[in-house]
């Protein structure tokens, strides 16, 4: 049986404007794609020049708060593994928190080790799935992409 599908058009239409400003900072020729539920990362960043190489995988999360709203952003661990697990594999992995003030980046690395882990998620969907091991993200952490305008979220 397939779990219910939580995301909406408004998310991804938001994730979309964050994806065109992000690979506007490249140079032309910089592509991006939704990737399928399988592969546990919303977009991966192509390089059309060259023969459609992978430049970096983004996982997006978009919030009506603010930043320091909450002391740390929380991440399935499942979706970290698979941004690990890339990065592992060379290629660079980031976390795009667009949020009321502002868009952010985490650079996922070694340092995601360090990272506290607890049992977390939505509990107001009454979805026991939605509960699960997160990773804390300490806002702190987070680097303010620039360029980003307020008037670009949805």
């Amino acid at each position: 049986m397939s779990r219910p599908l939580y995301e909406t058009q408004k998310d991804v239409d938001s994730e979309r404007k964050v994806m065109d400003h992000i690979t506007s900072m490249f140079r032309q020729g910089v592509l991006y794609s939704k990737l399928p539920k399988a592969y546990q990362v919303d977009y991966g960043v192509y390089d059309k020049v060259r023969r459609g190489r992978l430049l970096m995988l983004c996982e997006i999360k978009t919030r009506d708060i603010n930043r320091n709203t909450y002391p740390d952003l929380i991440l399935s661990a499942h979706k970290m593994h698979a941004l690990i697990n890339w990065h592992t594999r060379g290629v660079p992995t980031r976390l795009l928190y667009r949020v009321n003030d502002g868009l952010f980046s985490y650079s996922v690395t070694d340092a995601a080790n360090d990272l506290v882990i607890s049992e977390g998620g939505r509990k107001d969907r009454n979805d026991w799935q939605d509960i699960e091991p997160v990773y804390h993200i300490p806002t702190d952490q987070l680097v303010r992409v620039e360029g980003w305008k307020n008037s670009e979220t949805i």
